[in-house]
């Protein structure tokens, strides 16, 4: 049975454009203009190019009431939800390019990443904008047991992983030291991110040079845990950096809060370096040190370099103190 793309000119929501990147998969030669899919009844389409920018928003959605447990993993069903306006197709290229699939990697309890994402889970079906899918989800679970997280996100392969075009991740607490069949397995709520770190090779006022510096961008809004800030630091110290090329003309304001507390407020009106001390707060009990920007600004829009993220304020924290 074929299906036209008719079956979608009902929802008002769509735009006109909606099927311009698809390939049709087993359509009937003369019926290509007029059809998305034919796979066994379930719309399944190639997309040819990389999604743009509004087409990666997710929602990932780990049901830990219903896992399977096995003798060295656990499979547990993830809910995955397309919220951009775009459909997603199904299948990549014929070399495995932009095809979208489900991952997940292990990280320690102060965010730092222990197993990197390696298994991929591939969608059935393509999702139209708001459509969900269920995927089974096998978990091998690190080699040393102890407590970690798991962390779940998508990627449009060779082009980029959603979280950094701004979609939120999900993240699953589990206890590997408990018997795998009465381990707990606890949804974490989802943190707004930073964009990877990045090892920072120049000179930062304040830190000595023998000291090894890594630093990520903020987005609009991005926060960490209070244990991975007060991690191998001491000083309780926080050095941050806007580097958009206007603002000399137009500062940037940089809002720091605890716990969603607004706790001190960080005008930039130039691209160096800023120490910020936080040794006066009580981070007893405290779980999350947010960074809310005034406003972002995009390498790419103004000229300098493809990169086309939103950037925010660079945070460098020592590796040691």
């Amino acid at each position: 049975m074929l299906f036209a793309k008719s079956k979608y000119d009902s929802n008002p929501n769509l735009p006109e454009n909606l099927f311009d990147d698809m390939v049709i998969v087993g359509a009937e030669e003369d019926n290509v203009d007029n059809l998305i899919y034919d796979l066994n009844n379930i719309p399944v389409s190639i997309a040819r190019e990389p999604l743009p920018n509004e087409g990666f928003k997710a929602e990932i959605s780990p049901d830990v009431d219903n896992v399977t447990v096995m003798n060295s993993s656990t499979v547990l069903p993830v809910k995955v939800t397309n919220r951009s306006g775009l459909i997603w197709p199904a299948l990549g290229t014929v070399d495995g390019k932009n095809q979208i699939r489900l991952s997940y990697r292990w990280l320690s309890l102060n965010g730092e990443e222990i197993e990197g994402y390696n298994t991929r889970f591939p969608l059935h079906y393509d999702l139209l904008p708001g459509e969900s899918i269920a995927l089974e989800v096998e978990i091998k679970f690190p080699s040393v047991p102890g407590r970690y997280i798991a962390e779940f996100d998508l990627v449009q392969e060779h082009v980029s992983w959603f979280a950094n075009k701004g979609s939120k991740t999900a993240r699953m607490e589990t206890d590997t030291r408990e018997p795998v069949v009465s381990r707990v397995y606890k949804v974490l709520s989802s943190p707004e991110y930073f964009y990877p770190w990045e090892i920072y090779n120049g000179t930062i006022p304040g830190i000595p040079n023998n000291i090894p510096v890594r630093f990520r961008w903020s987005k609009i809004r991005s926060s960490m845990s209070v244990e991975e800030f007060l991690h191998n630091n001491s000083r309780h110290e926080l050095f941050l950096k806007c580097s958009n090329p206007d603002i000399t003309k137009e500062p940037v304001k940089v809002t720091l809060l605890i716990d969603d507390t607004a706790i001190k407020d960080v005008v930039f009106n130039n691209q160096e370096w800023h120490s910020v001390s936080l040794k006066t707060i009580n981070f007893e009990n405290k779980k999350t040190l947010t960074f809310q920007l005034s406003r972002t600004w995009s390498p790419k829009a103004f000229g300098l370099s493809g990169d086309d993220r939103e950037l925010g304020v660079a945070v460098a924290l020592p590796v040691g103190d």
